[in-house]
């Protein structure tokens, strides 16, 4: 299911850093509801897809086979997508600390984003977050 895969990315960006800032809830519970994908989510499916990151996360899972996983389940457009709505959730702070960074740079290489992707999205977001 992509759309829950979305919520999963996106969860795993906004605690990257070790906790889930204000901002940042607030950028997914905004996502929940305008998305035109992520708004079809159901609560419960919603929920199930917080539990299993926050399940892998406890049982001491490497980010890297998470993302992996992922990374089965969704196209590469779908990847792109889930990529860009991570970036966006980690900017809403205004700040990235070198573990979001890190994060980012991971997800393009375990997921081998196009060089193109990255520079349009990152654009994107320096230019709404970082001016």
């Amino acid at each position: 299911m992509p759309h829950e895969n979305y919520l999963k990315v996106i969860l795993l960006a906004a605690v990257s850093d070790g906790e889930i800032q204000t901002s940042e809830l607030a950028m997914i519970n905004r996502l929940k509801q305008n998305h035109p994908i992520i708004r079809n989510i159901s609560d419960a499916n919603a929920q199930r897809a917080a539990v299993d990151v926050y399940n892998k996360i406890s049982a001491g899972m490497n980010v890297k086979y998470i993302l992996d996983e992922l990374k089965e389940q969704l196209t590469e457009r779908e990847q792109h997508v889930a990529y860009a709505l991570a970036q966006e959730v980690i900017a809403t702070d205004f700040k990235l600390d070198q573990k979001e960074k890190d994060f980012i740079s991971n997800l393009e290489s375990y997921w081998n984003i196009p060089k193109e992707v990255i520079d349009v999205v990152t654009d994107s977001v320096n230019l709404r977050y970082f001016g």
